[in-house]
């Protein structure tokens, strides 16, 4: 279900846990990035996000490898 105001949206996000800067943090802290750069493009609610991730653990990954990474990492976030 939608919020129905930004500050709804941004309430309910906060009382989720799931910001960009939670998430930043999980990333930095369980595969080791060097550059995180996390947008909420929900309008606050939290449900989806445009995320820029570097880190060594992609290096040399084919982009179907580093999104099964990030996949990895999310399910361990639900």
């Amino acid at each position: 279900m939608a919020a129905p105001t930004d500050t709804a949206a941004a309430e309910t996000a906060a009382s989720s846990g799931v910001t960009p800067d939670s998430l930043g943090e999980k990333l930095k802290s369980t595969i080791g990035a060097t550059y995180v750069s996390i947008e909420d493009m929900s309008g606050g609610c939290g449900q989806a996000f445009n995320a820029i991730i570097v880190s060594p653990e992609f290096e040399k990954k084919t982009l179907l490898a580093r999104h099964r990474l990030w996949d990895k990492e999310k399910e361990k976030m639900s």
